[in-house]
This record gives C-alpha cells, sequence and structure tokens, in this order.
C-alpha cells in the first residue's frame, strides 16, 4: 500500500483497478474499450476528481513462453499512459478450462500502490474459474478464496463480471463479489462493456452521477428502450440489498425506459440473494427443425456471393452475429516444427513431412451436440486471429479424427491451403461452439459473411487474403 496523499479530493479519493482476461475470445472485451478509452478517462477525471487508474492484463500460464503471463500499469492519472498502455496490448491463446485469476488477485493486492484512505475498487473481468492451489503450475499454491479475504481485509472491493454463460463458473464470481461487499454482474454483449464501466465507477461514486449516466444511456437508445443486458446492470448497481444479477443475457430483446424516475436513498448494502424467476422470462425463439437448420446453412456456405457478403476476416468478435454462441477458447490446431515456442511437444504430432506439428485431440470427449467450427490464422507472435474458414458439423464427432470432420468434403483443398500458411510461419487455430435448439436459428445468420477459405462462387478458388505482408488465402503468386 502506498503512503496516503495528505490533500484529498472532495469525496475522498477513488482508485480502480480494471482486470481484463485475454485468452481466446476474451481479447474483444479489451478491443472494445481500446478504441473509447481516452474519452472514458477524461470525463471519469472531470467526474470524479483524483480517480486514480489502474489495468492488469492477463492470460494463462501456459501462455508464458508464447504470448505473455500478465501486463499490468500501476493506479496512476496520466491518460496518455492508460490508452498506450492498453492499446499496446494483445490477446493470448488460453489452455486449459481455468485460467490465472488466483495469480491476478495477489498481484492486485500486492504489486499496486493503493492508498490506505482510499476507496479501493477491482473490476475482474473474465469467462472462466481459477486454478486451485494444487494446480501443477501454480507454482506458489495460490489460493484465490484466501486471496479474496486478503482484499476485502484491505478495503478493497471486488466487482466480479462473468463474461459469457459457461457452465460451472458462476458461483466464482458471485462468491468474490458477496464476500468483498461488491456486486456479480454478467457480461454477454461484448459491445456494453464501456458502459459497464462506466456505471460502476458512478454507483461507487455517489447516486447522483449514478443516476444521472442511467439516464444519459436510457436516452441514447430512445424510445425502443435499452437491452436487457443494460437494464440488468443498472437494476443490480440500483438494488442496494441485491449481490447479484438475475437479468439474463441471451436475448438481446430492447425494454422500454421506465416512466418513473429513481433517486430514493437507500440503507447500508445487505446481501441477500434475488430469485431468478425475472431471469426466466424470456421471450421463447422460434423453432426450427434441426434437418431445415443445417441444410440452409450448408447450402449458404457454398452460396454466399463474393463481393456481396461480408469478409469474415474483417469482423470483430463482438460485431460476430454468432459472437454469444458458447465459444470454447481458441486452441492451437496447426503451428511450424520450427519456432513454435511450445515449452513441450506432448499432445501434437508430425505433419508435412515433419514442418508441422498437429494437435492430436483438440477438445476432450465427444460431442453429441451440433456444433459451429472456425478455423483462423496468426502470422505472427501476439498477433491478430484472422478467421477464414468456418463449418457446421453436427453430433457425435470423433474428437480424435477431429481434422477430417472439421475439412470434410475439401480436405485435401483445405489442407494444402493450412501447409501453404504453415510454410509461411504462421499458426493455425480452431474454436468451436456447441449449438443448442434454442439457438440454431442464430446460424441463419452466416448467410452474410464470406469466409475467404470458401471456394468463391465467380473462381470456385480460395479468396485472396494478404495480413502482415504473408498471403494467409489463395495462391501465394499475384496472377
Amino acid at each position: 500500500m502506498a503512503a496516503g496523499n495528505s490533500t484529498l479530493p472532495p469525496g475522498g479519493l477513488m482508485e480502480i483497478v480494471f482486470s481484463f482476461d485475454t485468452t481466446g475470445s476474451m481479447s474483444s472485451v479489451l478491443e472494445e474499450v481500446q478504441g473509447r478509452l481516452q474519452d472514458m478517462i477524461q470525463r471519469l477525471q472531470a467526474d470524479i476528481p483524483g480517480i486514480r487508474i489502474g489495468v492488469i492484463a492477463h492470460g494463462d500460464y501456459c501462455d508464458k513462453d508464447v504470448f505473455y503471463l500478465t501486463k499490468e500499469l500501476d493506479l496512476c492519472t496520466d491518460v496518455v499512459d492508460l490508452c498506450n498502455f492498453v492499446k499496446g496490448v494483445d490477446g493470448t491463446g488460453g489452455g486449459d478450462a481455468d485460467e490465472c485469476y488466483e495469480l491476478i488477485l495477489r498481484m492486485v493486492r500486492q504489486n499496486f500502490s493503493w492508498t490506505p484512505a482510499s476507496q479501493k475498487i477491482l473490476v475482474m473481468i473474465g469467462d472462466a474459474n481459477p486454478h486451485e492451489p494444487e494446480y501443477d503450475m501454480n507454482v506458489d499454491n495460490i489460493d484465490w478464496r484466501e486471496e479474496i479475504n486478503c482484499l476485502h481485509n484491505d478495503g478493497v472491493k471486488i466487482y466480479g463480471v462473468q463474461a459469457f454463460d459457461h457452465e460451472g463458473v458462476e458461483d466464482f464470481y458471485k462468491t468474490i463479489s458477496a464476500n468483498t461487499e461488491g456486486h456479480y454482474l454478467k457480461l454477454g454483449e461484448f459491445s456494453n462493456i464501456c458502459d459497464f464501466l462506466m456505471a460502476i465507477c458512478y454507483r461507487e461514486r455517489g447516486e447522483d452521477l449514478f443516476f444521472e449516466y442511467e439516464a444519459e444511456v436510457r436516452s441514447r437508445f430512445g424510445q425502443k428502450g435499452i437491452n436487457r443486458e443494460l437494464e440488468g446492470l443498472f437494476g443490480t448497481l440500483r438494488r442496494y440489498e441485491s449481490g447479484a444479477s438475475n437479468i439474463s443475457t441471451a436475448s438481446s430483446k430492447h425494454t422500454p425506459a421506465p416512466s418513473t424516475s429513481t433517486g430514493s436513498t437507500s440503507p447500508k448494502i445487505k446481501k441477500t440473494k434475488v430469485p431468478t424467476s425475472a431471469a426466466k422470462q424470456k421471450r421463447k425463439p422460434n423453432r426450427i427443425p434441426n434437418r431445415q437448420i443445417v441444410k440452409q446453412n450448408k447450402k449458404s456456405v457454398k452460396s454466399r456471393g463474393d463481393q456481396k457478403a461480408i469478409h469474415r476476416e474483417k469482423v470483430t468478435h463482438s460485431s460476430f452475429t454468432c459472437s454469444r454462441l458458447d465459444w470454447s477458447k481458441w486452441r492451437l490446431a496447426y503451428t511450424p516444427l520450427n519456432g513454435t515456442g511450445l515449452s513441450s511437444k506432448r499432445g501434437f504430432i508430425t505433419k508435412f513431412r515433419g514442418n508441422c506439428l498437429k494437435r492430436k485431440e483438440l477438445f476432450s470427449g465427444r460431442s453429441r451436440k451440433m456444433a459451429l467450427y472456425e478455423v483462423a490464422v496468426q502470422t505472427k507472435i501476439r498477433g491478430k486471429r484472422h478467421v477464414l474458414y468456418s463449418r457446421i458439423v453436427s453430433g457425435n464427432t470423433n474428437n480424435v479424427d477431429w481434422e477430417s470432420a472439421l475439412l470434410h468434403g475439401g480436405k485435401k483443398r483445405l489442407l494444402g491451403q493450412i501447409q501453404s500458411v504453415i510454410d509461411s510461419g504462421c499458426k493455425v487455430f480452431v474454436r468451436r461452439a456447441l449449438v443448442t435448439k434454442r439457438h440454431q436459428s442464430r446460424l441463419n445468420s452466416l448467410d452474410k459473411y464470406n469466409y475467404a477459405w470458401s471456394p468463391q462462387k465467380s473462381s470456385r478458388k480460395h479468396r485472396r487474403v494478404v495480413r502482415d505482408t504473408v498471403v494467409i488465402s489463395g495462391d501465394r503468386d499475384i496472377d
């Protein structure tokens, strides 16, 4: 903890650390913040004098050699330093299902220069569980439960923001919030993250600022009303007796703004659970038979127009119409043998005459559900993953022979493309989203995208794409 300042701003000093998980598709959260950060900070500094902001971004232990484990910027008031730091943070890969949140909790406690008399907040954004003390790469045997107790004793309040809706993850974010007198929030639409961060800051500073910001957001949406997720955010932060948000993120249906304002003062926060019945009042999705959906999408992949369709590699995850499916993390599928950066080749086999390593198993077990797969190419370490191919695979997929299922119908053509990018020093990643019946209708939106590794309507060849001077799709030689 840092030494206290003799002169404190009106209302006391507020210090807040934002923690971003950058593994897999979680890196898209930070991408949403990067473009708006300067305006956000300048506004917060005007409305909350003296506010100090810190940032920590992290992958997982297995990312240390290939990407990075953690990057941090201590609490400060310098807009330029904050913007430059955040803009310089790239995504990471991640390994197993859990992430190193336990390490982040310790680092936030020990590495940041908190002021003793300040109002201290940590906003932890993630989509997985922490590692337990016995995890082999958790060499310091950090127990996340002990860390949150220490943070609470130091006066740090935690906002646990859970992205996606992975099974078995919710308890962690609820616990770190409830045990530090913070709030648990759910984030499904990454485009809402900036409003989440601003609302949290204003909520901690005072009711007046918070209610003014809520009114501003509502006016931004006009008569159609704010979406359900933002309604859940403001409802949770307005509900002093609640420690959890129960508004479902499964639907983006807009909710009309209430006609009456909420401006009454409330007593001290009490931690009680809120009934979940409100979350179940969702509009029933249209039912479309499985057979019809699969047929439509197989047809649409082949008939996408070269010019009218949106090039998939140019679309960010948050703007992708299927972004709200339950996506896995990106898994390294193929990598050049030389300069892989892998600490171990266990779990890989050689391919392409020994010049490439291919992962033996992408995802554990046998899947009985329909799944949407996407394939992306990365041209450089810590670089962006460019999505170039997709395939819908029906249930009962054998994980050991994942390559045949994923490349079925064009295996020779696609392996030739993969070998080409591997020879150029690129890596190939794969992710999947298991598709439940209620989400199958979303697959129809794939019509609007043109994947470069699908035969183009005009030429029946792969569309040419060049990134970082590397040809990642199409012929290497320019005709």
